[in-house]
């Protein structure tokens, strides 16, 4: 119950459809031989609800994930590459001076 509840908040119109409610079923669709969720509301009152749409919800704005990366995250990187270059440019003088210390014993 708790599960689909939640899924229900994603609905488009999910809080105006989960007003009232007490329950939910799974029964045989009105609209075709397919199964589907119905709300149980106060008063006994049944209206389906599209799980589908619920979940479409959910791919297009996940819970779960982060909008920006935080800032302290970036910054870590960043030094990284610093650090990276700084090295590649190091290598290079050496190699450098090592050219130039042949081409002087010569």
């Amino acid at each position: 119950f708790k599960l689909i509840k939640c899924l229900l908040e994603f609905h488009p119109s999910g809080a105006e459809k989960s007003q009232g409610l007490v329950g939910i079923k799974v029964a045989k669709s009105t609209q075709g031989d397919s199964r589907c969720f119905y709300m149980i509301k106060e008063g006994g009152k049944e209206e389906d609800f599209s799980a589908k749409k619920c979940l479409d919800a959910v791919e297009l704005n996940p819970p779960y994930v982060e909008k920006a990366a935080p800032k302290a995250a970036a910054e870590p990187a960043k030094v990284a590459e610093k650090t990276e270059e700084k090295t590649e440019e190091k290598a290079e003088e050496k190699t450098e001076e090592k050219a130039e210390e042949k081409t002087e014993e010569k």
